[in-house]
């Protein structure tokens, strides 16, 4: 559980980096389980990663991106210089890191944000009651967090979808999917989709996910439409039970108006932000 702490006196970001180098502990390479894995095209599941800090050449390459760049591109040029093995794959390139599940990336991203600033955040949240609005001056810890692991064992699962035209459940209504979870790759994909229309950006996600509809071994964007709404809801309400998941949620109490919280934490978005603003700051630094 992270409460909100008092307001404290505001920090640059580089500080954070210079505090983090000073416990070599936290900078140190780290082995991680992955909460899904990556089944390679034998079969084989690899679940164990081998990850580096950031370093310096890293950052730099970060502050030369595109900035009209995808938030999975950027993960994927991270994670593709900091990943050293995953499992038994030692040649580890974006194209390989792009395959990695959604969740796996995102939990990955996460130790990564701990093996280069040290497991301590401090952020700002906006308290969520409309009554209040408040900022809150909020401090946790990365080892606080608990990921639920659900471990793959193969590309694709079969799941029956059994709604119908109206959202209720009728035996003569059965449809069987074979899907497989998203990638890093669908997401860069879809990206710029979602920007416009979203629900287009979901119905191209899961033409390029599902491989199978019924007898139908050629799926797209047109034929997941002709799934229906409601088959379409229950198919990614069920594809969400069954994925990996480490979304970040945060208890805290507003010292404003004294009610408790349950916070979504964007941790991919805080993490890129706070190394851009430490390079920005160093740069200036330097300049200046």
């Amino acid at each position: 559980m992270t409460n909100a702490v008092a307001p404290s006196p505001p920090q640059p970001a580089h500080a954070l980096l210079q505090r983090s180098a000073a416990a070599p502990a936290d900078c140190l390479p780290g082995i991680f389980l992955l909460p899904g894995g990556y089944v390679d095209e034998s079969g084989k599941v690899h679940d164990e990663v081998e990850l580096a800090p950031l370093t310096g050449l890293d950052e730099s390459m970060l502050a030369n991106l595109d900035p009209q760049i995808c938030a999975a591109s950027v993960v994927t040029a991270l994670l593709a210089r900091c990943i050293k093995r995953i499992g038994s794959l030692h040649t580890v390139d974006a194209s390989l890191v792009s395959e990695l599940l959604v969740a796996d990336r995102d939990y990955l991203i996460v130790m990564l944000r701990r093996l280069t600033l040290g497991p301590k955040v401090d952020c700002v949240l906006q308290c969520s009651d409309p009554n209040c609005g408040k900022l809150m001056d909020l401090t946790f810890s990365v080892d606080e967090l608990e990921f639920e692991r659900r471990p793959v064992e193969q590309r694709y699962v079969t799941i029956n979808l059994r709604r119908d035209a109206e959202g209720l459940e009728a035996e003569g209504s059965v449809s069987s999917v074979e899907i497989r979870f998203p990638n890093g790759a669908d997401q860069e994909d879809c990206a710029p989709l979602f920007l416009t229309d979203k629900e287009a950006a979901v119905t191209k996600l899961l033409s390029r996910c599902i491989r199978r509809i019924d007898d139908c071994l050629v799926v797209d964007s047109e034929k997941v439409a002709g799934l229906g709404q409601a088959k379409r809801v229950e198919l990614e309400e069920r594809l969400g039970q069954l994925a990996p998941d480490v979304e970040i949620e945060i208890q805290a109490s507003c010292l404003e108006c004294q009610r408790s919280l349950d916070l979504g934490f964007d941790l991919l978005s805080f993490f890129l932000k706070e190394l851009l603003t430490s390079i920005r700051n160093v740069e200036r630094d330097v300049h200046y």
